[in-house]
């Protein structure tokens, strides 16, 4: 048989026969990306000859971030009313999400956490919202810079919102769940995230 390789971005795969007979197979790593700093979340990247996973971190960094204690460690602004739901397909992790109704643009059911400046965060969190469109939002609280956001428009589906930032400062960022432009959104939402990404 002979000799055949197969490229796969940075990674080569070749396989055949030897001299022998001898079936073989192999692969070779080239051009890996050497810094973490643009590669995304499951993918690899070079370290000298070692390739290491860029990948969030298993410590939880939010209070009670699947809402089985209610709001605790939640603040919930103005007008907006909350109720924990444990109906059947309103729920995606645990027992129960969190029912949000925003009656207007502007005011938020948040969490305030201390990160540290320079380093690389991943959030995450599912929504279904029943009207309207709602958003997970990042707030620098020193600047009230938005640093990132991720909105869902589908009605009654869960989707996973997702969102990446590099912590400016290391005085509180807001972990924000809302409504983007429409007033009178209603939304589940459940299972949020904040893991530091980690490079190793």
């Amino acid at each position: 048989m002979p000799n055949n390789r197969r490229g796969f971005g940075g990674e080569e795969y070749l396989f055949g026969e030897d001299a022998n007979g001898v079936y073989y197979e192999s692969i070779r790593i080239h051009n890996w990306p050497t810094s973490p700093d643009m590669v995304p979340i499951g993918a690899m990247w070079r370290s000298g000859t070692t390739l290491k996973v860029v990948a969030p971190s298993d410590t939880e960094l939010l209070g009670n971030p699947g809402f089985e204690s209610g709001t605790t460690s939640w603040t919930v602004d103005g007008s907006i009313t909350t109720v924990t739901s444990t109906t059947a397909d309103t729920f995606k992790e645990g027992a129960q999400s969190l029912k949000i109704t925003f009656p207007s643009t502007g005011d938020y059911v948040r969490q305030s956490v201390s990160l540290t400046a320079g380093k690389r965060y991943y959030c995450a969190c599912w929504v279904m919202p029943t009207s309207g469109v709602a958003m997970l939002s990042i707030k620098n609280a020193t600047t009230g810079q938005i640093m990132n956001m991720a909105v869902t428009a589908d009605l009654n589906e869960w989707a996973l919102l997702e969102i990446e930032f590099i912590a400016a400062t290391t005085a509180s960022h807001q972990i924000r769940l809302g409504n983007s432009i429409v007033s009178g959104t209603v939304a589940y939402f459940d299972d949020v995230k904040l893991r530091e990404v980690l490079t190793t």
